[in-house]
């Protein structure tokens, strides 16, 4: 064998290498989208479809705050709408933060609290559990 020979074989192994390695960089983006679309195809098949809101149980004095006497059951989501927007109506939300609020006197009773402290709308949910009952 003579050393041309020997370097056009290298050469040609080289070559081979060199395409070998660019089709396993093309198998390998093609793995990555189809894997990323089948994870894809699978969280949308677990979603579950929303359900309506159930109504609930509502107390007198609930019922009183929201303006609804003559309503027994009312859905939770009404209920927090209906206190959110009586907070706005009065002003009572933080200037320099608005998903804060200081509670007024009426929203204190409602609550069952004492003391006026500053709390954010997603808390009006846990100050408002009491008086709402599951049917």
């Amino acid at each position: 064998m003579t050393e041309e020979t020997i370097e056009q074989q290298f050469s040609t192994l080289n070559n081979d290498l060199s395409a070998m390695s660019n089709n396993f960089k093309d198998l390998q983006t093609k793995v990555k989208a189809l894997s990323k679309s089948v994870k894809q195809a699978d969280k949308k098949s677990k979603t579950k479809p929303k359900s309506e809101p159930k109504p609930m149980k509502v107390t007198k004095e609930l019922r009183t705050f929201i303006g609804d006497k003559t309503n027994d059951n009312l859905t939770k989501a009404h209920a927090m709408k209906s206190i959110s927007a009586y907070i706005k109506q009065k002003g009572l939300q933080l200037k320099d933060d608005k998903r804060r609020f200081i509670p007024d006197k009426k929203l204190l009773k409602l609550f069952n609290q004492n003391t006026a402290k500053d709390m954010t709308f997603v808390e009006i949910n846990k100050n408002i559990s009491h008086h709402l009952e599951k049917l």
